[in-house]
């Protein structure tokens, strides 16, 4: 048997499964080393792991406590970890999401802002500037996706219940009641909502979007909304993350399933995890106009 090397697996974050793009990770596994078998087989297609270009084989445990072999390839020089990474297997669209956003995801969750906030150590003021940038970036998406009307690559994941803007709109009015306000829209957002509104033409990057934001908001959002709670004892203005559905993660599993029966081409597959990266890093971007602008 050849000898066994040992990679150690970097700390990942939990994607859609419970945190949100805009709040920290609470499970996130801690680093640990693995063996770095000679070959891997991967979802029955044998790929050598010495092969050039491979950097990697990561083993994740996954929901059902199955382990599932990821080979990464470098799209760099070969073996060189930390450059442009893509998953190489034909994963389904719901896993390739989550996997293919990972690094965009632990960087947006650990900006200093929304860190801050959801450790108590920002202020309520933080969370309404945060719910200021939400609003625009919601009725940005949804005018996308009513557009979007019964085009099969998106219809089956569409659902009135999930629109936000409404409940964003009523969340603000409640926390300018209780003299909290905040208007300006930071250049991120502006930027964000830019991208929303081509999306009207580009319904395989909608998906990316829809995903990101809303799979997150029935996930994460709602340790979110028991965060500031805690901290800060706000208990009105928060109907952004109540959603009128009655087992959230029947919903969620059901959600995934749609995602991965979309009829998509190669190519509008690409561009759906392309623009779930890209709404992670404007996120990002987002947490860092906030923070410039002295919001805490």
């Amino acid at each position: 048997m050849p000898e066994l090397e040992t990679i150690t697996r970097s700390q990942l974050v939990g994607g859609d499964d419970g945190v949100h793009p805009i709040s920290p990770s609470i499970r996130r596994p801690a680093s640990r080393v693995i063996p770095r078998h000679p070959d891997a087989r991967l979802f029955g297609r044998h790929i050598p792991v010495r092969s050039p270009g491979i950097v990697h084989v990561t083993q994740h445990q996954y929901r059902y406590g199955y382990p599932l072999i990821v080979a990464v390839l470098s799209l760099g020089i070969p073996n060189k970890p930390g450059g442009q990474m893509e998953t190489i297997i034909s994963a389904p669209l719901s896993r390739a999401l989550h996997d293919s956003t990972m690094a965009a995801h632990e960087q947006a969750e650990n900006a200093s802002f929304i860190t801050r906030l959801m450790n108590g150590e920002g202020t309520p003021e933080g969370l309404v500037a945060l719910l200021r940038q939400s609003l625009p970036v919601y009725e940005a998406l949804e005018d996308a996706c009513r557009r979007a009307g019964t085009d099969p690559r998106l219809s089956a994941i569409l659902d009135p219940r999930l629109d936000r803007a409404d409940a964003l709109r009523a969340d603000l009015e409640s926390h300018r009641a209780q003299g909290r306000t905040y208007d300006l829209l930071v250049p991120a957002t502006e930027a964000y909502v830019a991208e929303l509104h081509a999306c009207a033409t580009d319904l395989a990057a909608l998906i990316g979007h829809h995903y990101v934001r809303y799979l997150g908001d029935l996930s994460g959002g709602q340790i979110i909304r028991t965060m500031v709670r805690r901290h800060y004892g706000i208990e009105t203005g928060l109907s952004f993350y109540d959603f009128d559905i009655a087992k959230p993660k029947v919903y969620k599993d059901d959600y995934r399933a749609a995602l991965d029966a979309l009829p998509l081409s190669e190519a509008d597959r690409g561009a759906a995890l392309a623009a779930a990266t890209r709404a992670f890093e404007l996120n990002h971007r987002i947490f860092l106009d906030l923070e410039a602008q002295g919001v805490r």
